[in-house]
């Protein structure tokens, strides 16, 4: 079994629980943006969706070689909202947005890149 670091928002829950989880994940990027901290975030793991807005949102992120990414929300008739604005501004708006689109995961090592 991979190891999983964070899926983002639990989707196969009931409403109230996505709702609730979404109020705070919106918070927490808030947080994220204003914060006079130096945020590192050390990734082990799969990381996916939602997850995805620690990494992106950080001023260091360390990933292990069992580390991968990606946007799976294209597979649900989803967007990536919250997280895509964070993304566009680590990764650039056409890779933010193939990786949007595609739901293609990725390695730690493609992500060096």
């Amino acid at each position: 079994d991979p190891i999983i670091f964070n899926h983002g928002a639990p989707l196969d829950s009931e409403k109230d629980a996505v709702t609730n989880y979404m109020d705070q994940y919106v918070a927490l990027a808030q947080a994220l943006l204003v914060s006079k901290a130096i945020i590192v975030v050390v990734v082990e793991g799969e990381v996916r969706g939602g997850g995805m807005i620690f990494p992106a949102m950080a001023d260091i992120s360390i990933a292990t070689p069992k580390s991968s990414f990606g946007l799976p929300e294209i597979h649900r008739g989803m967007v990536p909202a919250v997280v895509s604005h964070a993304l566009k501004d680590r990764l650039g708006s056409a890779t933010t947005r193939r990786l949007a689109l595609t739901g293609e995961p990725f390695s730690a090592d493609k992500a060096l890149q």
